[in-house]
């Protein structure tokens, strides 16, 4: 992929090294270098991207002059093929490292997806649109199918079945008993010893005292045999505590399962239900409390909140859908970007908006996202002119509505947590 970027550039004319394969092998290994730095350091994605993006770049950015080092590292004599500073040239560079840095790192593809996004569709790209199209789908394309990995709900859910181990034997102890019968015998003639009677004089009395005496000795036998043999209380709670342990831990794993699988169901479910209530977490109020540009900065920041890192790019047309259910005021039209975002700056009613971007965003020294401005404000308010454009790279008088200036810095949002979060294994599904 790496390779076929920087060739189409060549293909295009947007770069010249004269058809000299060795000049191109330099190229590529810069663009090798620049890609190890982003994935080292994704917090420079948005500000490289931004400049890759702009064919109007500044010599001096500091993304600019970051890679034109390390262009002269791998080709120490390249002045001698480009007369100034080759912007083109380390713009398709910047390119080429991106794609190689977004394909093996999901959260540049995020990144770079999320500023496209936001700054492609005010810029004069000319013969790289289509470059730029394909590179585009093609990043956004694998940030989609790792989102809908993430946010799928299947068909069915397989679960286990339980395998219960076996539950220890339950030894019952009992003495073996033997009868006496010497014992017994001695017993025996003794009753009949002891019955005075005879039987000849009188057999019915010789009969019943007999017995009587024959019965208490058999019952003494009997009584010793049965206290010898007596079984103890068996403890039964060791083997049903195992086999309830053993169910319990099926129980949540199934659970677990169920939650897992369900999870994209539930999530789509909890903002179906936060944009019809049109009421912000953050502010714990209604968004038509608030003016109209604010209630859509505040739905950025929400459902941002209310996100994982990778969602799918109709979330955003989501996100814009939810801001059109906000009431028409005057003034709520198209308005021009720099008005916008100064207002973003100073209202009081965004703070938990500036806090938040303040922890993604330094504050900006060169080409940096536009949330980035809003966090900082005092930078912005330091800026004038030619030093704001160079800064945002958007024409300052480009119109936008509160339903994109909401996208936008949802785009914004979701970049800066990208380069920040550290990296995540695929099917993690994550909480909302």
């Amino acid at each position: 992929m790496s390779e076929t970027v920087l060739l189409r550039f060549l293909e295009s004319g947007l770069v010249n090294v004269g058809g000299d394969d060795a000049k191109l092998g330099k190229l590529q290994a810069t663009a090798a270098a620049v890609s190890a730095v982003l994935k080292k350091t994704p917090s420079k994605v948005p500000s490289y991207a931004l400049i890759a993006f702009d064919p109007d770049a500044p010599a001096t950015d500091p993304a600019v002059v970051e890679v034109l080092a390390s262009l002269k590292e791998q080709w120490p004599t390249y002045v001698n093929t480009f007369a100034s500073a080759p912007i083109s040239v380390l713009r398709a560079i910047i390119l080429d490292a991106l794609v190689e840095a977004a394909r093996e790192d999901d959260r540049v593809a995020v990144a770079v997806v999320a500023n496209a996004r936001n700054i492609l569709q005010f810029m004069e790209t000319g013969n790289e649109s289509v470059i730029w199209v394909d590179v585009v789908n093609q990043i956004e394309s694998s940030v989609d199918a790792r989102a809908e990995e993430e946010w799928s709900t299947p068909s069915s859910i397989e679960i286990g079945q339980l395998q219960p181990e076996a539950v220890a034997e339950i030894k019952i102890g009992n003495s073996a008993v033997t009868v006496n019968r010497d014992s017994l015998k001695q017993s025996f003639r003794t009753a009949a010893r002891a019955n005075n009677q005879f039987p000849q004089n009188n057999p019915q009395a010789w009969a019943n005292n007999f017995g009587d005496l024959f019965a208490d000795s058999l019952a003494e036998i009997l009584d010793e045999i049965s206290a010898k043999a007596k079984v103890g209380a068996v403890n039964l709670s060791a083997p049903l505590q195992q086999v309830t342990s053993k169910v319990s831990t099926y129980v949540t794993e199934a659970m677990k399962a169920f939650n897992s699988a369900t999870f994209g169901l539930q999530r789509r479910t909890n903002l179906i239900w936060w944009k019809q209530a049109l009421y912000s977490p953050s502010k714990q109020s209604s968004y038509r409390s608030f003016p109209r540009t604010t209630a859509a900065a505040l739905m950025a920041f929400d459902l941002y909140q209310q996100l994982p890192m990778f969602s799918p790019a109709s979330v955003a047309a989501f996100l814009e859908e939810a801001v059109h259910a906000l009431p028409v005021t005057q003034g709520s039209e198209q308005r021009t970007l720099i008005e916008i975002l100064r207002e973003a700056s100073a209202d009081v009613s965004l703070d938990v908006l500036r806090v938040e971007a303040a922890k993604l965003f330094a504050i900006p020294s060169g080409r940096s996202p536009l949330l980035a401005l809003v966090a900082h404000p005092e930078k912005l308010s330091a800026l004038k002119g030619e030093e704001l454009r160079a800064i945002t790279g958007v024409p300052l008088d480009v119109l936008i509505s509160d339903a994109q200036w909401a996208s936008w810095l949802f785009r914004d949002l979701q970049s800066g947590r990208a380069t920040k979060e550290q990296p995540k294994k695929r099917g993690a599904k994550g909480a909302a």
